[in-house]
């Protein structure tokens, strides 16, 4: 929640870093929902293919919009 939020308030890059087993927790979707609303989210380090993992930089603002977000993602 705080991603989106922290984006739409800042007008400058924002990074968020972490620890422990956030470090390893794939943010599926994110990349999707966060461009649905024009603002960009990436891994630090990451392959363009993989999924959004902390640590992370987010840069919006993000532009009104709706979109739908599926409770059925598959976690490993």
């Amino acid at each position: 929640m705080m991603i989106p939020v922290m984006a739409q308030l800042s007008k400058e890059t924002v990074a968020f870093t972490g620890e422990k087993t956030l470090l390893g927790r794939p943010l599926t979707g994110a990349l999707e929902i966060m461009e649905a609303f024009d603002a960009s989210i990436s891994s630090s380090g990451a392959q363009t293919d993989a999924p959004v993992r902390v640590p992370l930089t987010v840069k919006g603002p993000l532009k009104a919009g709706k979109t739908e977000i599926s409770g059925k993602h598959v976690f490993k």
